[in-house]
């Protein structure tokens, strides 16, 4: 599904040169008999909520996380540099995409947290966890409270949250 997307998005924009060049980032999760699998191209996300620990399970494609794996700077340095949403891979850009896979056993509430850059890039895990912890299982209020939290740290780009819990 998310080949097909790409390859739909980049006919579209050699289609109509309004459109040209754009591209999207993916962050996809089918659960399916207690497994989450999941698929990703670019820097969105999907974090792992389980016993009060939060856990980023996808890793971003970008040019600034290629500088981290390489050793080209820190982590400390990666999380403001001015190239950080620069991305090297999206969906739309190119006819074919790699995309990125991963499953995962849950266990009884876990939580998985969908969120584009808006939420990512502005509110730290430590705090999505303390939100998660305060709604107490409301997760529409969880995500309207993340939305909130990233627009009152600027709020630059949009905002996506979707959070799934295992009963």
């Amino acid at each position: 599904a998310i080949k097909t997307s790409n390859q739909k998005i980049y006919q579209a924009g050699k289609q109509t040169p309004a459109l040209s060049g754009m591209g999207t980032t993916i962050v996809s999760v089918l659960v399916d008999q207690g497994t989450a699998y999941i698929g990703y191209v670019g820097d969105s996300r999907v974090y792992l909520v389980r016993d009060n620990e939060i856990t980023q399970l996808t890793t971003d494609h970008s040019l600034v996380n290629e500088y981290l794996k390489k050793g080209m700077m820190t982590s400390e340095e990666a999380e403001h540099h001015p190239l950080k949403h620069v991305l090297s891979r999206a969906l739309g850009t190119t006819p074919d995409v790699e995309v990125d896979m991963l499953s995962l056993p849950l266990k009884s509430e876990d939580m998985l947290l969908l969120c584009s850059d808006g939420l990512s890039n502005t509110v730290t895990q430590q705090i999505i966890l303390q939100v998660l912890k305060r709604s107490r299982g409301n997760l529409q209020e969880a995500c309207n409270q993340l939305i909130e939290q990233a627009n009152n740290r600027g709020g630059v780009d949009n905002i996506t949250v979707i959070i799934l819990q295992c009963i």
